[in-house]
């Protein structure tokens, strides 16, 4: 065979080795591909000596290799190849940080077109953010947007002011998502470095935005990603390497930055404190609950030594390791921090450093807007209506919430929490009489629930004592729970036996003190009904009444 031939033929064989180990190295764990790259390497080094060994020594062939020409042909394919995996590692590794470019790991990650992948994307631009979303999530985009400035600012208290390069939000379909080679069942959003994205899985602004629950809760996901994201323009304008913070300590700031900037703890029970080593890379990673050893571990550090230490860990792992880093800033090692948590696991987490798991909520207006519009594009979904009346409810926002509730109602004629809840609202504003007529379709609907008949049976209080009495006893019979019902029918038949003036204010008055009413409101109803039907009445009794009214009327 002519040398040109064999060089072509041989070029063939490198190309096709070179692509197979780039491909094999797209389902590789990034952090493992150096390891991988060295065992390749040692098996060419294995090959290139039995090679030498084969033509320069016995004057064997290989295949077509029949001469010393074809040896270094074959050796210098062999040197290629080592030097081809390990770039293409270090490639991959780095991820091109700080260019436009996409490595075969990114493109092979772009997932195969379904039904739900082929709705196109709209584009909303923010600053350095690109948020690509469908026409479901739209009326989320100004709360996302507040959840972008809140995690922004709280970055930056961390890391300070770091350069941001061009960010994309991708708001995907669940399908596609978990397409991705990344993506295990457990992930709720992903940020790609080489691509400088963030994706998360949301096809609907109510059920995947506004929505959170226990298991699901887009806030905190895009959080977490973001302060990703930071890390990395942090590492960038810094010029710190991807190798120099172990995969414990990015996850630990990132998680307990899933909140309030260094104000959650999460409230999981964690079984075992084990080595930090064990948790250094993404290998294994959920497994022994590797996040919340990482949030308590950061969390503790940071209460400690303050947020700045995070920035100051990092850059001065430009300089040493990180564990010397560590311990430079921190005063301790790694290995005495892992005895400190576990001190604290110990003695149940008893002198560990924590901030109440229940804060104040602070509700955004965004967060309503939005979901009024989303009502406007799904009216007959009562879900979203429901949870609409839950916000106003609670800022005391009681027109609007009877308002929403009305909506409800038309949607959803049979939904007993709804009525509940109108009559909770008319109480608010004094409407009695309403309130009576939407308690009492929530009693038809849900005719064991004790709790609908005792708050029919206070505004009866103030209506018409004698329907009062009427609905304890039905309740009575029917309802889950009546000895609590029969404590209240024995008081208020106390109160229709009452005589005279001077007895019904004494009466009434002690009814009060005894805290038996679900609401302030009912007690300056009842009140307001005692002081008209008695007017000419004076006595102690009557002005610790009027006292009680103008306190009652001061805390509302």
């Amino acid at each position: 065979m002519k040398v040109v031939n064999k060089i072509f033929i041989t070029m063939g064989i490198y190309l096709g080795l070179a692509l197979v180990y780039m491909l094999a190295a797209t389902y590789i764990d990034i952090n493992n591909l150096y390891r991988v790259a060295i065992v390749f390497n040692i098996l060419l080094g294995i090959l290139i000596i039995y090679t030498i060994i084969r033509m320069g020594i016995k004057n064997k062939g290989i295949l077509f290799y029949k001469n010393k020409l074809g040896m270094t042909i074959l050796i210098t394919v062999l040197f290629a190849l080592g030097g081809t995996s390990l770039g293409v590692s270090k490639l991959y590794k780095e991820k091109l940080a700080g260019t436009s470019h996409e490595t075969l790991n990114s493109l092979t990650r772009k997932p195969q077109e379904t039904a739900k992948s082929r709705e196109p994307y709209q584009e909303y631009e923010r600053e350095n953010i690109k948020i690509l979303y469908r026409k479901d999530v739209e009326s989320a985009l100004d709360l996302i947007n507040v959840y972008i400035d809140e995690i922004q600012e709280d970055t930056e208290k961390v890391f300070g002011q770091v350069e941001r390069q061009e960010l994309t939000i991708k708001l995907t379909d669940e399908e596609t998502f978990r397409k991705d080679l990344l993506v295990d069942e457990w992930t709720g959003g992903y940020y790609y470095e080489d691509l400088k994205q963030i994706t998360i899985p949301v096809e609907d602004a109510y059920y995947d935005v506004f929505n959170t629950n226990l298991n699901y809760n887009f806030e905190e996901i895009l959080r977490h990603e973001y302060s990703h994201y930071i890390s990395h323009m942090f590492r960038i304008q810094n010029d710190i390497s991807s190798d120099s913070m172990p995969h414990w300590f990015e996850e630990g700031v990132a998680t307990t930055m899933e909140e309030e900037v260094f104000k959650k703890v999460m409230n999981t029970e964690l079984k075992e404190i084990v080595p930090f080593s064990t948790i250094s890379s993404s290998k294994d990673w959920r497994k022994n609950q590797a996040y919340e050893q990482s949030n308590r571990a950061i969390y503790y550090l940071v209460t400690e030594k303050g947020e700045g230490i995070i920035k100051d860990i990092l850059l001065k792992t430009k300089e040493m390791s990180f564990e010397e880093a560590f311990k430079t800033f921190s005063g301790k090692s790694i290995e005495e921090y892992e005895s400190i948590l576990r001190n604290f696991h110990a003695n149940d987490w008893e002198n560990y450093p924590r901030v109440s798991y229940f804060p104040e909520v602070t509700i955004k207006e965004e967060k309503i807007q939005g979901l009024e519009e989303y009502i406007k594009e799904h009216p007959m979904d009562p879900k979203p209506i429901m949870k609409v009346a839950q916000l106003y409810l609670s800022q005391k926002k009681y027109k609007e919430t009877i308002r929403v509730l009305k909506l409800a109602i038309q949607v959803d004629p049979s939904n007993s929490l709804a009525w509940y809840q109108l009559g909770l609202s008319y109480t608010y504003t004094n409407d009695f009489n309403k309130a009576q007529d939407a308690l009492q379709e929530s009693v038809k609907l849900e005719p064991k629930n004790s709790q609908s008949y005792m708050f029919l049976s206070n505004i009866m209080l103030i209506t018409n004592l004698d329907k009062g009495i009427d609905t304890l006893e039905k309740g009575i019979k029917i309802s889950d729970e009546p000895k609590y019902l029969q404590k209240a029918l024995n008081e208020y038949n106390k109160l229709k036996d009452l005589s005279g003036m001077e007895e019904k204010y004494l009466g009434y008055l002690k009814f009060l003190k005894d805290d038996i009413l679900f609401h302030d409101n009912l007690k300056m109803g009842i009140i307001d009904n005692i002081l008209k039907e008695n007017p000419d009445y004076q006595g102690p009794a009557k002005e610790e009444l009027i006292k009680m009214k103008e306190d009652l009327e001061g805390r509302l």
